[in-house]
């Protein structure tokens, strides 16, 4: 009787034991089984996970209070509260923005220019505490770009000058952007495809390409 007893316990340990086995190897078979791949004789799909971001092969620029990507080509400098990223072609050209007619000649085109801060106030109370452009201006030009709401505004004439964007990071912090209009490339000059088609410049299409790349990856720390 004791023997009996004895293999009894014996032949539920292993049993136990190998149905244990069973439901550890089975748990891992399906995380990614779906019917009818689980069922018998189907083979299961190979899924792949891509590790590729948006923007890649760009560079990364950090500090203490943001982050962003950006093109390679570009230079990246901190100048004061702003960092600034710029593009620009050896060429030596008329001052486009010279109304007077007594500038020398530019060397370069510059075509991008953008500066991006983070002011410590208010969207409305930062440009109150500026000379230009006044509020009255600015709150008439609501702009929206992702989950950041603000205002968008020209600031200079005849192709030349900038566009500012105010985003609201949150009531006492906004994003403040300065995008450099591209004269020699708005149209307003004969010579226009005669800049276009410089060696290594960035084209209009591409220039609005990656500014909403470089706005969309940053992050505020």
């Amino acid at each position: 009787m004791k023997k009996i007893i004895i293999f009894m316990v014996v032949a539920l340990l292993v049993l136990g034991g190998g149905y244990l086995v069973y439901l550890k190897n089975k748990s891992t078979d399906i995380t990614i089984c779906q019917p009818p791949y689980c069922m018998p004789g189907i083979p299961k799909p190979t899924i792949t996970v891509s590790t590729t971001t948006v923007n890649s092969g760009w560079s990364k620029y950090s500090d203490t209070a943001f982050e962003f990507e950006y093109p390679s080509l570009l230079t990246v400098k901190k100048v004061q509260d702003a960092v600034t990223l710029s593009h620009s072609i050896a060429y030596k050209h008329p001052n486009l923005c010279d109304f007077k007619g007594d500038a020398p000649p530019l060397e370069k085109v510059n075509d991008f220019g953008v500066a991006i801060s983070i002011v410590d106030q208010s969207i409305k109370d930062y440009v109150v505490s500026k000379s230009f452009p006044n509020w009255d201006y600015v709150s008439a030009n609501p702009y929206t770009f992702g989950t950041l709401n603000g205002y968008k505004v020209m600031q200079g004439i005849e192709g030349c000058g900038s566009y500012i964007y105010y985003l609201e990071i949150n009531p006492i912090k906004t994003l403040v952007i300065n995008r450099s209009l591209i004269t020699e490339l708005t149209g307003i000059s004969s010579d226009t495809n005669k800049y276009l088609s410089l060696p290594g410049i960035i084209s209009p299409t591409q220039e609005e390409e990656y500014f909403n790349k470089i706005l969309s990856s940053i992050k505020i720390k």
